[in-house]
């Protein structure tokens, strides 16, 4: 916590030579290697914390997140399943589970996980601002619905604005054919994310508005890289 973190690897690691199994020592190994970018070495951590301590919630969040986080779809998906088998609460979990859905094209489970989510967790309004993208842009025609996304967005712009919620009226808007009003939120979420210094961001939210621009609707609801 102090930052000094090489030292803090050998107390660790001097844990682990006493007692091999300590959970809790594999897992803050891995959180300080995941820090660093050295993801396979955290896996191969969080593992040894899961096998030493089946109900470690940490530890198995931070597993099946570093899974997705590299490409592990598949893989993180049985660890978000254990945990909420564990624990169906875990909020951060369910989040994950959904995302890893629909990073997979899986999106009727990912539709009926998040809306469960949002059930469970009324006060986590990523669950409501996940599910708004998907019935607003998801490429599934049985999960779209510009209406209820319609419904959603006007209750979640009660609260207060970010770049991703005018993104996702731009998107509701024109699911509902209404491109002149999609082109004008897409402008203000550009203009947001360059005001941030997002300016990647803004490049890239520019595809969208050439979509709008063309009087056609989005089919993407998250761009590759972009899933919470």
């Amino acid at each position: 916590m102090m930052g000094n973190l090489h030292d803090a690897v050998a107390q660790f690691e001097t844990a682990l030579r006493l007692s091999p199994d300590f959970a809790k020592a594999h897992y803050s190994l891995g959180v300080i290697v995941a820090s660093s970018g050295g993801y396979a070495d955290a896996i191969k951590r969080f593992s040894a914390a899961v096998r030493s301590e089946p109900d470690y919630v940490e530890a198995r969040l931070a597993l099946a997140d570093t899974l997705r986080g590299t490409g592990r779809s598949e893989e993180a998906l049985r660890h978000y399943e254990s945990l909420l088998t564990f624990d169906p609460r875990v909020a951060e979990a369910r989040l994950g589970y959904a995302m890893t859905l629909v990073g997979l094209k899986r999106y009727q489970q990912a539709y009926e996980s998040l809306l469960e989510s949002a059930r469970l967790h009324p006060d986590r309004l990523e669950f409501a601002q996940a599910l708004t993208r998907l019935l607003a842009a998801a490429p599934d025609d049985r999960i779209r619905d510009g209406r209820r996304a319609m419904e959603l967005t006007q209750q979640l712009l009660k609260g207060p604005r970010s770049i991703e919620l005018s993104e996702t009226m731009a998107m509701t808007l024109a699911e509902l054919g209404q491109y002149q009003e999609a082109v004008a939120w897409q402008h203000e979420a550009i203009a947001a994310a360059a005001r941030t210094g997002h300016s990647d961001v803004a490049q890239r939210m520019a595809e969208n508005l050439k979509l709008y621009e063309a009087h056609k609707p989005c089919r993407t609801p998250w761009r590759d890289g972009e899933l919470p």
